[in-house]
Parts: C-alpha cells; sequence; structure tokens
C-alpha cells in the first residue's frame, strides 16, 4: 500500500490508494441525490478525475461524518447511472487524511511496469543464464475502469529501440493482464 498527498503519481496494480488530504472532511448523502459533494467526495473526485478524465461523474459517500481510523466506509464512484465502482475510505492517524482504495480501476502506469516485468521475467525463462534487456512499455498514467475483456494499447519499447504496438487485455475480474504484441 502506498500513502502520498494528493500527489497522482502514487499507484499499485490494480487497486489504487491514495493518501487524501482534506480541510473538514465529512461524507453524507444518497445514491442518486442532487446535493453539493462534501469535501470528502470533492477531493476524491478531483484526485481520481486528474488521471482517468470526464468518466469519472462524481463520489457519494453514504455517511454524514469522516471515517475514522477503524473500518473503512464504502463510497461509490459513479461512471454513469448504471455503472459505478466502490471507494473503501479510512481515516489515518492524522485527522486531516484518508487513504482510499478503489477495485476495480487500473492504473496503467503500473501496468506498465508490470508487463515488463513479466516480459523480462519470461524472456529470461527462455535463455538461462544469458542477460536480458527489460522492456520498456508505456501504456500512459491514465486509471481506466477494467472488467474481463477490456483492452488497452501500449508502446513497447525493445532492446534495439525498435517501437511497437502492445495490447494488452484484462483476463479476469481480478485484473490479471494478458498482452499481445501488435505488427
Amino acid at each position: 500500500m502506498c500513502s502520498i498527498a494528493l500527489s497522482p503519481g502514487c499507484s499499485p496494480a490494480i487497486a489504487l490508494c491514495l493518501l487524501v488530504a482534506l480541510g473538514l472532511g465529512a461524507c453524507g448523502g444518497a445514491d442518486g441525490d442532487d446535493r453539493p459533494p462534501t469535501p470528502l467526495e470533492a477531493t476524491l473526485q478531483q484526485t481520481i478525475s486528474q488521471r482517468m478524465g470526464p468518466a469519472a461523474k462524481r463520489v457519494r459517500c453514504p455517511q454524514t461524518q469522516a471515517p475514522d481510523r477503524g473500518a473503512p466506509i464504502t463510497c461509490q464512484l459513479e461512471l454513469s447511472s448504471e455503472v459505478t465502482i466502490a471507494i473503501a475510505v479510512r481515516g489515518t492517524d492524522r485527522a486531516d487524511q484518508f487513504n482510499w482504495n478503489a477495485r476495480g480501476l487500473l492504473d496503467l502506469a503500473q501496468a506498465s511496469k508490470a508487463v515488463a516485468d513479466g516480459m523480462a521475467d519470461a524472456a529470461a525463462k527462455k535463455t538461462p543464464g544469458q542477460p536480458v534487456t527489460r522492456p520498456v512499455v508505456d501504456c500512459g498514467d491514465r486509471l481506466v475502469p477494467i472488467y474481463p475483456g477490456a483492452s488497452f494499447t501500449c508502446t513497447l519499447k525493445g532492446d534495439r529501440g525498435t517501437l511497437q504496438g502492445l495490447r494488452l487485455t484484462v483476463s479476469d475480474r481480478d485484473g490479471n493482464l494478458a498482452w499481445q504484441i501488435l505488427d
């Protein structure tokens, strides 16, 4: 788990955990209401939207008080009227900060690193004892919703500097990825 203060660079695979700094954080409201967002909802919305873009419509939290360090509260990230992603929000030692984790979002920057590591490991197994150059995979740094069959196109730079397309496909609901080098 990683923790930072409102920095978009923190990114473990699949689940995203950020330390969110708030002024006077509180959650409130119910799904479907038209009330203005609470400070917690607005901060989560802004942080996610920076990396996800307009696909992140809004965040709603069910409680009228900020989460404490104990059990998390579950907020909902609305992607459309039919699609939401649960966000677990937990307080930290500091009263004005929270960790959040959104299972169902893929951090493409972290996926790039994981795929490059996997490719290097596979090459090392095929040629034991031989040096292996780790490829460079660039999928950008966006957050994207994941579901089995979702695919993303990336750039692969091999050891000779050759650029190729690379398609990542989500294999299952756990966010495992398969890759295919494109011609």
